[in-house]
Formats: structure tokens, sequence, C-alpha cells
């Protein structure tokens, strides 16, 4: 948009990017089902290269994930390399499911 007001204003245009190039890895939370009975504190889990998406709440039930319906929100993780920004990603999605307390 920058370049659009710039440019209609007579203005000299840019096309360098402003940012470093990132890569990015997101992973679904297609969750282990189960009540929740307890959630993690998912704040502390985000940074500047980690940001998470979710509608979790205590009381809700995870379904067995079959369709994009089941899914329970996503993690984000960027990082200079597509290895570590996947490894991130995954890393991430199943410390969440493994610190999401169920009633049995």
């Amino acid at each position: 948009i920058g370049n659009i007001v710039r440019a209609s204003v007579g203005d000299e245009v840019s096309f360098e990017p402003k940012t470093d190039k990132k890569c990015v890895a997101t992973r679904l939370l297609a969750l282990t089902p189960g009540k929740i009975k307890a959630l993690p504190d998912m704040a502390s889990y985000i940074n500047e290269n980690t940001f998470i998406e979710h509608h979790l709440e205590v009381g809700n039930t995870i379904n067995e994930y079959h369709t994009n319906l089941d899914g329970c929100g996503y993690v984000v993780c960027t990082a200079d390399d597509m290895t570590v920004a996947s490894e991130c990603a995954e890393k991430l999605k199943n410390k969440i499911d493994s610190e999401i307390v169920r009633e049995n």
C-alpha cells in the first residue's frame, strides 16, 4: 500500500523487501481426543518466532481429527532454516498436546 500512495503523489517507489526472508512452518492442532480439564499457559510459548492460534477452552471436547473442522487451531514457527522451523512447529504442537490435561 505504501508504494501505491507514493506512486499516486509522484514519489519514488521501492520494491526492496523491508524484512529479512524467513522460513515459515505451520502445524494444525489435531490433538488427542478427550474432554479438556486444564490447559497449559499458551502465552508462555509465544515469542518472536512462534505464534499460536487456538479455540481451546476448559470443558471443551477435542474430537478425533477427520476434517479441518476437527482441528483446534494451529501453531506457526519461523526460522532462517526450513528444517528448524518445521521441527519447532512439530515440537510445539506435541508439547501443547502432551500438556493438556484431559478427563479420564
